[in-house]
């Protein structure tokens, strides 16, 4: 019986050596400050491919992923990590609010058939985004928007929008100048 050589051990070591290193807790860090630094650049698409080689299911990377995959229009794959996000973190106002964003996004990717079911979810959405966080003037923005823009029968409410217009002018005055301008301009 032959036994192997030193070098033909080391070439059959090799590559579980480059795996070992590639996955090693300093490469995750670096790859993830790579990540991030593409994602404050708003290059999303390199964001977004290297924190899913990441795979680090937490908060502090799915947030990005999520926003990374909205932005390069992959909206199926960004609800699918939203909706990890939101299960590890279900007190954040901005998950909900990302989640109304793709939602929307999804609207031209579904049959007509859905588009009422989809925009409803994410009205649902952003009204979420601001029953956790009751300062979430984005998500508040979001429903009077929505209320104001969708017809009656997606949830459309005039109505309830101008209740929603002090609301939103006390969590900020620029939204709420903004509120009122759209209401002006719908009415």
């Amino acid at each position: 019986v032959k036994q192997p050589c030193l070098r033909e051990l080391a070439m059959k070591l090799i590559p579980a050596l480059l795996l070992l290193l590639a996955t090693s807790p300093m490469s995750i860090a670096n790859d993830l400050a790579e990540a991030m630094a593409y994602y404050e650049q708003r290059d999303y698409g390199n964001a977004a491919e290297k924190l899913k080689k990441i795979r680090a299911d937490r908060a502090e990377t799915l947030f990005p992923l999520a926003v990374s995959q909205f932005r390069t229009g992959e909206y199926k794959a960004a609800d699918k990590t939203v909706e990890k996000l939101i299960s590890l973190s279900p007190s954040d106002g901005d998950a909900f609010y990302l989640k109304g964003l793709i939602q929307m996004g999804l609207l031209n990717e579904v049959s007509m058939f859905r588009k009422l079911g989809v925009a409803k979810a994410a009205l649902a959405a952003w009204e979420k985004s601001v029953e956790v966080q009751s300062d979430h003037v984005a998500g508040a923005y979001a429903v009077f928007s929505f209320l104001v823009n969708a017809p009656g029968m997606a949830g459309g409410d005039l109505e309830r929008a101008r209740v929603m217009l002090p609301e939103i002018s006390a969590l900020s005055a620029t939204y709420g100048e903004m509120a009122k301008g759209v209401l002006a301009a719908k009415e």
